[in-house]
């Protein structure tokens, strides 16, 4: 957001805007627009050997964008153990564990083949590709998917 500071509850959307996380109305709002925004198709095979084929198509337009991949859990809770919480339990959504990128688009066609256990899949619910303009730029693709045999 080429912002010098992060808060809480920042909630950033799509790596293109950002607003306070409490403001319901804006969050929503962000989150509409995001979703109507031209984004490229990534499309994900997964195989029972534990790995996954990743196509991003080619585009006209040359760009370069980064690939990325990240594993969540669905939920967590948490006990808070200080401040004006304490004593309350937290229940958090879609925690990412792992994110690491595992390849760069420059536009031409893009094929990938994960091994999605060595990437880090064990113990994980599901997984997202990201693709992300170049220089933390925003979004422009991506996908998830639920992990079978995961924590859920």
């Amino acid at each position: 957001m080429g912002k010098r500071y992060v808060y809480t509850p920042q909630v950033v959307v799509d790596g293109r805007a950002e607003t306070v996380g409490s403001n319901r109305s804006n969050v929503n709002n962000l989150i509409r627009m995001a979703a109507a925004a031209q984004k490229i198709a990534i499309d994900v095979a997964l195989h029972k050997d534990g790995t996954a084929d990743i196509h991003v198509p080619a585009e006209a337009a040359q760009r370069r964008a980064e690939l990325w991949i990240g594993f969540y859990d669905s939920a967590c809770e948490t006990t808070v153990r200080a401040g004006e919480n304490r004593g309350e339990t937290s229940v958090n959504g879609s925690i990412v564990r792992s994110f690491r990128r595992i390849g760069t688009w420059t536009g031409a066609d893009l094929k990938k083949r994960v091994d999605l256990k060595a990437s880090g899949a064990t113990g994980r619910d599901g997984y997202v590709i990201v693709l992300q303009a170049a220089d933390n730029g925003p979004i422009i693709g991506a996908a998830s998917f639920p992990l079978m045999g995961g924590r859920s």
